[in-house]
């Protein structure tokens, strides 16, 4: 009966776990759902890199103030934002607290931002305030590091000679320029009509890399 009663526990257990943490790794289009909520996820926090490993569902309206509750403190590594309305900002302390990053998209490896890898320990899923059309620009590859929203022609611009990836988000062209006002060697990039923009994950091939200094923005 000892043992009975220790495999019932056990089992009890386990599946108290698996609730807390969501499901396993996140599948290409979202699919599956918390126990006890409705809905299907707006986010994916996984603990490997890629999107592998374990994944915590995230939901619309989701604070939590501790992760190790869900058994995922300082754990993650990579996220997955499947509904774009949403952002998801993860804290290096409990309770909201210490370093943060805010992400408006996925990203494959955290360890480039500033939360950095297995760091996170509380998060919140906010509704975007604003659209995300636009450029982004990176100072890091991948679509990484610190990173400015434009939407407009700059002469000079706040990451100078430190782009190294882009994002286009709706219908803008972009050219950008090696030196300010508009001069020096150039190339133009396109955006199309994918929720996650185009992406230029590396300006090295290009010959561009940490050299931008102005750019042109052309809304069509």
């Amino acid at each position: 009966m000892k043992g009975v009663v220790k495999l019932i526990s056990a089992l009890t257990t386990f599946v108290l776990a698996f609730i807390a943490l969501g499901t396993g790794p996140v599948s290409a289009n979202g699919t599956g759902s918390m126990i006890g909520l409705a809905g299907p996820p707006v986010a994916y926090l996984c603990e490997d890199a890629d999107y592998q490993g374990y994944c915590l569902g995230l939901y619309e309206g989701t604070r939590i103030n501790k992760l190790d509750e869900k058994f995922f403190n300082d754990k993650a590594s990579s996220i997955k934002i499947l509904d774009n309305r949403y952002n998801v900002t993860v804290y290096e302390h409990s309770n909201l607290t210490g370093r943060s990053t805010t992400y408006l998209f996925s990203d494959r490896d955290m360890s480039d931002e500033n939360i950095g890898n297995d760091e996170a320990s509380s998060l919140v899923v906010s509704a975007n305030q604003e659209e995300l059309n636009g450029v982004y620009l990176y100072d890091h590859y991948g679509m990484s590091g610190d990173w400015i929203k434009v939407t407009s022609n700059a002469n000079t611009i706040p990451l100078n000679d430190k782009i190294s990836s882009i994002r286009i988000v709706g219908p803008y062209d972009i050219t950008i320029f090696e030196h300010a006002n508009f001069t020096g060697r150039s190339l133009n990039f396109s955006g199309n009509a994918n929720p996650e923009g185009t992406t230029i994950l590396d300006l090295v091939p290009y010959g561009f890399n940490d050299i931008t200094s102005s750019i042109l923005i052309t809304k069509r």
